[in-house]
């Protein structure tokens, strides 16, 4: 894994963090560390296996113990966010689904992955996540995580 780093502070040392969309005390691993030059920028080849499945997450660099960036974002200094109380926006998205994993999905022309939790809300002729597929023209209601992620909270089909 590749990561490049511009305008942070400068001659100062991040850990590398890979996080599971999760609210587990456990959900970040460390894979790595980089330091900064004198302008703040810094390059790391950074050795780090995927999970095998479908998964979610998202990378964190942290500094004295406070996330600073998250997925690219600038962050505020202070713990990571946790899953069920980020920061967010109520979102609504419509369009065909592009891809199903193990709770989340995707849809064509949206870069936000879309997750599903127990709260998930299923309309329609739609009984579960399972009856989700690729091609299927759905309807989204829900929040934006701080991970980049849609929280769903409704989904139903369209025609």
């Amino acid at each position: 894994m590749s990561i490049e780093l511009e305008g942070a502070t400068p001659e100062a040392q991040y850990t590398v963090l890979a996080c599971r969309l999760s609210s587990a005390a456990d959900r970040c691993t460390a894979i790595g560390s980089l330091t900064t030059d004198d302008d703040g920028d810094a390059k790391a080849a950074l050795e780090w296996r995927a999970p095998a499945g479908a998964y979610a997450l998202f990378f964190a660099l942290q500094r004295n113990s406070a996330t600073m960036f998250v997925s690219g974002f600038v962050m505020p200094a202070g713990p990571p966010p946790m899953s069920g109380t980020p920061a967010s926006a109520e979102v609504e998205v419509r369009g065909v689904i592009a891809t199903v994993g193990a709770n989340s999905f995707t849809i064509a022309g949206i870069a936000q992955p879309v997750v599903v939790d127990q709260n998930t809300k299923y309309l329609g002729p739609l009984k579960g996540f399972d009856d989700l597929k690729p091609g299927m023209s759905v309807e989204v209601s829900g929040a934006t995580t701080a991970a980049g992620a849609i929280l769903a909270s409704r989904i139903q089909p369209r025609k």
